[in-house]
């Protein structure tokens, strides 16, 4: 099925040049707002004391010119450290679960039932049907992350998804997958690898084929990440965190004794 878009409701939000906030400050978001601390510590962004429009957040990201993409209960909005920008809404934008923008200020927001794209002051929606098929097929999309060379990666409970060159590329059970896998976090490292997460261990995804690292004596991975050396690590609900450096597996919790510090 072709994209579904929507004509602009207010003029497109003009790309800003600013200075990289990466290294001077850090921002949590919640239900109550956006916290962030800087060199003169805390402070509080709600709807009521800023141009934050809504003060439920669900995932954020540092755009390439060192703003935040934030998502909210019924958007997005862009944060430069000091003002924000409202992108308009989009009906289909709802149960926002991941946020990406890539170099040429294009944002895009993973949903219940989709992946929206925003660009030139208009929101185009790909459908969860174009993200899986058959019994893969389902409406929870998790998140989406764009690589250093512009490929989007968008991941579903049962699949990944390649957005490039305005076509979808389907990675699910029996299509790049040998077996069934229900994915919890996505991420993408300096080398353009999507990692995805899941019960059973990881996945990544390089020279064209998806290689298998598993890993199930965990609960239930949350986030995942990598780091400057490569290495990968796991955010669990329950069971702390795990390290894999590329050969083994580090768990990090305080009944272990390798407690994070």
């Amino acid at each position: 099925p072709a994209p579904t878009e929507e004509a602009p409701s207010q003029p497109a939000v003009e790309p800003a040049t600013v200075e990289s906030k990466g290294a001077g400050i850090l921002c949590v978001g919640g239900t109550t707002g956006l916290s962030c601390l800087d060199e003169n510590g805390w402070q509080l962004y709600t709807d009521e004391n800023s141009g934050l429009p809504n003060p439920y957040l669900y995932a954020g990201a540092v755009c390439p010119d060192g703003r935040f993409a934030i998502a909210h209960i019924s958007g997005a909005v862009l944060f430069d450290g000091k003002s924000f920008v409202q992108i308009p809404e989009s009906t289909a934008v709802t149960s926002p679960e991941g946020i990406a923008c890539d170099l040429q200020g294009v944002i895009w927001v993973a949903h219940f039932q989709g992946v929206s794209r925003y660009t030139d002051g208009t929101w185009t929606t790909y459908g969860s049907d174009q993200l899986a098929s058959g019994e893969s097929a389902n409406e929870l999309v998790y998140d989406v992350k764009i690589a250093p060379d512009g490929k989007v990666w968008v991941l579903t409970s049962r699949s990944v998804a390649l957005f490039e060159n305005e076509t979808w590329t389907v990675y699910q059970e029996g299509q790049g997958f040998e077996g069934s896998r229900f994915f919890n976090a996505l991420t993408v490292d300096a080398k353009g690898r999507p990692w995805a997460a899941h019960s059973g261990g990881m996945d990544v995804f390089e020279n064209g084929a998806w290689t298998s690292i598993p890993k199930d004596d965990y609960n239930s991975p949350e986030s995942i990440a990598v780091d400057a050396k490569g290495q990968v690590w796991f955010g669990t609900l329950i069971d702390g965190a795990y390290l894999y450096n590329g050969n083994s597996w580090t768990h990090h919790d305080r009944n272990s004794g390798n407690v994070l510090s």
